[in-house]
């Protein structure tokens, strides 16, 4: 894979695929749009670090193909997305995002983020080491010990019905 979007070397399979949706899906959402069976889209959020004292913090991730930016769909995916996290008592937010990638950094700030530091040469690819910028935001107060997270799967199916309802309802506006 040519990009350094990705870190990945190469495109993972549609088994390996599965099984990331899979185990990702066991704590947090993994929101997947798709127009007539073609993804246009996804975002989703994942623990960012293992220790008990992280466990109100995630990474987010969103990717859009190029063919789709700019027609509202990763608007309408990460308000879900912290739609989703908030009913869940999660309230960090990062998002690691390729140095010179200026619309993710632009859409990070749309929605809050914060730039928080530099990685430099983080990644090596294409040739070359890739820096990353970290982005934060907080997901509403945060001055005292907030209720422990709950897993995405204990989430009332009213409240995800009622998110997913209205990610449906925005994305037919789209089409229109």
């Amino acid at each position: 894979m040519e990009t350094s979007v990705f870190f990945e070397y190469i495109e993972p399979s549609f088994k390996e695929f599965f099984r990331r949706i899979r185990d990702i899906s066991a704590d947090y959402q993994y929101i997947l749009c798709e127009r007539e069976g073609i993804p246009v889209g996804y975002a989703y959020a994942y623990r960012y670090l293992e220790r008990k004292a992280y466990k109100w913090d995630v990474e987010t991730t969103i990717y859009i193909p190029p063919e789709t930016q700019g027609k509202g769909v990763g608007k309408i995916l990460y308000t879900a997305l912290e739609e989703f996290l908030t009913l869940q008592h999660i309230k960090n937010l990062y998002a690691c995002i390729t140095v010179g990638n200026d619309a993710s950094i632009a859409f990070h700030k749309f929605f809050g983020y914060k730039t928080l530091g530099i990685f430099p040469r983080s990644g090596f690819k294409n040739g070359c080491g890739e820096s990353i910028v970290g982005m934060g935001k907080t997901l509403g107060d945060f001055t005292s010990i907030p209720p422990l997270p709950i897993k995405f799967s204990s989430l009332s199916i009213e409240a995800k019905t009622e998110i997913l309802d209205r990610i449906n309802n925005k994305l037919d506006d789209i089409k229109s």
